[in-house]
């Protein structure tokens, strides 16, 4: 089948396949787009394990130190709910795997399918969790933006203003 363009004039050729080889051919910059956005984004993340800026070593280092600090409150909250529940009447945290699973689920904010914890001291270590959940969420979305930005100003560094570009026509009276 061929389209034509009435206003310009522009001849098209389309192919009725239900291929995808076509579908490709006739959408190049779309794919490309894609394949290059994805290797950039590969690389990106290979620069900030190799820390290979400054930037990179940053964003590195907020990651690790969150990283470590949640497995480390993790382990050590796991332990106190476990003292906690253990012997509390009702309770299904009854060994260290169900308390590791339940604090692990609490922390990544997704909760678990068992019961919130029964024992008063337990309910405020929940409360502590959450509230720790969600600032590690905060702090993460605010270290990718400071990295993304810092970054944006690595690659296209901010240019001084022209005298021309200033409203006031360059003048400083009033």
């Amino acid at each position: 089948m061929v389209l034509t363009y009435p206003s310009s004039g522009t001849v098209i050729a389309v192919s009725i396949k239900a291929d995808l080889g076509h579908w490709i051919r006739g959408q190049p910059s779309k794919v490309v787009y894609v394949a290059e956005s994805v290797r950039a984004g590969t690389r990106e993340v290979v620069r900030v394990a190799r820390a290979a800026t400054p930037t990179h070593e940053h964003l590195r280092s907020r990651l690790a130190f969150v990283f470590a600090a949640t497995v480390i409150l993790d382990l050590v909250a796991s332990i106190f709910i476990l003292g906690f529940e253990r012997h509390a009447h009702g309770t299904q945290i009854t060994s260290f795997g169900d308390s590791l699973f339940w604090t692990s689920t609490q922390l990544l904010t997704v909760s678990s399918q068992l019961p919130n914890p029964i024992s008063t001291p337990a309910r405020v270590l929940d409360v502590f969790l959450q509230a720790y959940a969600i600032s590690v969420v905060a702090i993460l979305a605010g270290s990718f933006g400071a990295f993304f930005h810092r970054r944006g100003m690595e690659r296209d560094p901010p240019g001084e203003i022209a005298p021309s570009a200033d409203p006031g026509g360059g003048s400083n009276s009033l």
